[in-house]
């Protein structure tokens, strides 16, 4: 029995060993007879977790691992196939050239964030909105294009680094900047 042991497995089995006519308990008292001594286990257990000043892990540290980067890339060249052969129904993206600059999948390969621009004068935001809203007919497509174990949830954002790009390209080019770039340059 591996509930007798001192471990429930699901709440429904904590229930069981508490009488019905008994009050709520705490939340590891029912797991055991003396549930004091559990309880301070548990409590101390969650405190050093919560305490601990542990250094980031390796995955944290060092930014998304080869797999990741794979499956992203993957995910990437598939959504662009689908959104450039497909005829999307929402108002919000008929005859919309959408182009995904990158695709960022977490650790599980379970969630996979777009970074999607328009082409042309539309508004970033609401190509993203609405690529939202059809997100579940994308990932049934992406599920036939893509080989992998599970089909990642799809979160669009607006990609603006074209944006900052060409500010970037309009401050380089203003006279004063340009003088003092051509300064150090002799």
């Amino acid at each position: 029995m591996r509930g007798a042991i001192g471990r429930c497995a699901s709440p429904r089995s904590r229930a069981a060993v508490r009488p019905a006519n008994a009050a709520p308990s705490r939340k590891y008292a029912a797991c055991s007879p003396s549930g004091s001594r559990a309880e301070r286990a548990a409590r101390s257990l969650t405190f050093e977790c919560l305490v601990s000043r542990r250094r980031p892990s390796r995955s944290q540290a060092a930014g998304p691992s080869q797999r990741q980067l794979r499956a992203g890339e993957l995910v990437r060249h598939a959504l662009v196939d689908i959104l450039a052969r497909e005829d999307l129904r929402d108002p919000d993206l008929k005859g919309i050239s959408i182009t995904v600059g990158e695709v960022r999948a977490s650790p599980d390969l379970k969630h996979a964030t777009a970074f999607v621009a328009a082409l042309g004068a539309h508004d970033p935001k609401k190509i993203a909105a609405a690529l939202g809203r059809i997100s579940g007919f994308l990932r049934g497509r992406l599920a036939r294009a893509v080989d992998l174990k599970f089909t990642p949830e799809l979160h669009f954002i607006p990609d603006v680094s074209y944006d900052e790009a060409s500010h970037i390209d309009e401050v380089l080019r203003r006279p004063e900047v340009a003088r003092d770039l051509h300064k150090d340059g002799k």
